[in-house]
């Protein structure tokens, strides 16, 4: 039995066109963020949703959203459910803590720009678009099998304690 199908249960393995559809949708937001933060990172008051300083921070972001536009890419033409399922709640949790942050730094946002109002509507709209698509596409779900490429469990526990610790750097410089 492969991880496509498992009988009796329902679970076909399958990404649901819905996802496929938002998946698409996303990608040339992001695109269109890395093109304007990476090359220009020192414009960012004219052509992004508020000024950024230092200039190496809208770079950063910039290669965030050139991964989340991978990500979605994959996601998007991806035979398997099993096989993206992992990226879609911390880029939902992702989306959420950038609609907050917009919450709490309201005054800090250029109001007047469109990519201001793009911001908002992405960062409030977006965490409830991924988490409801992962959430239909958990009833295809199927585990992974022992022919899918694991990682090891040693190996999954130094990327798990750098994660912590990149969580705790996090909160220390938030």
């Amino acid at each position: 039995m492969t991880a496509s199908t498992t009988p009796g249960s329902g679970r076909d393995d399958r990404i649901l066109p819905l996802t496929r559809w938002v998946s698409l949708a996303i990608i040339p937001f992001l695109v269109v963020a890395f093109a304007v933060l990476y090359p220009f990172p020192h414009d960012t008051g004219r052509l992004f949703a508020w000024p950024i300083k230092p200039t190496i921070t809208p770079m950063i972001l910039a290669s965030v959203y050139l991964g989340g536009a991978y990500f979605f890419l994959r996601a998007a033409t991806a035979r398997h459910w099993h096989t993206v399922k992992g990226g879609f709640v911390p880029v939902g949790t992702f989306a959420t803590l950038m609609g907050v942050a917009t919450i709490l730094h309201w005054d800090k946002f250029s109001h007047s720009h469109v990519a201001f109002w793009l911001w908002a509507g992405l960062y409030f709209t977006t965490p409830v678009l991924i988490f409801w698509v992962w959430w239909a596409n958990r009833r295809h779900d199927v585990p992974a099998t022992s022919a899918d490429l694991l990682i090891p469990v040693r190996v999954s526990r130094v990327i798990a304690v750098l994660g912590a610790l990149s969580v705790l750097t996090a909160l220390f410089l938030f």
